[in-house]
């Protein structure tokens, strides 16, 4: 058996791309998205387009580590979550932010809403180190 595999190379800059970006807060290091439900935060496989990140390069002149792969990102938000996401505009913002979310100073709260009952009487991945009333 023989397998002839070609490289499958690919430009891995960043196209800005015009976006709607609800912006909650904004200055001269950081700027805080709104960002909606299924959409993606930064290319990758099978997203090279229409991902939040086209949208910051496109909309802020200014944008951390602007030669790294995700320039700005100092976290990130799962595709089908809407939340709060923070964005370094600046190395020194990013370097801060960075070590705050690594040694967990920054709090996260999350909103569930459901509808209807449940038959499974625990929510979640970690159910035992999240509160439920269940417990």
């Amino acid at each position: 058996i023989e397998c002839h595999f070609e490289p499958q190379i690919r430009d891995e800059s960043i196209s800005g791309e015009v976006m709607d970006l609800n912006i909650i807060y904004e200055d001269e290091s950081l700027a805080v998205i709104n960002k909606p439900s299924g959409l993606v935060v930064h290319p990758g496989s099978g997203n090279w387009s229409g991902t939040l990140l086209n949208g910051l390069v496109h909309h802020f002149n200014s944008l951390s580590r602007r030669e790294s792969l995700r320039p700005g990102i100092v976290h990130r938000l799962d595709k089908d979550t809407s939340g709060v996401i923070i964005i370094a505009k600046n190395d020194k913002a990013h370097d801060f932010l960075s070590e705050q979310f690594s040694q967990r100073k920054v709090k996260k709260q999350y909103l569930a809403l459901a509808w209807g009952r449940s038959e499974e009487r625990r929510v979640g991945k970690e159910c035992r180190s999240r509160w439920s009333p269940y417990h």
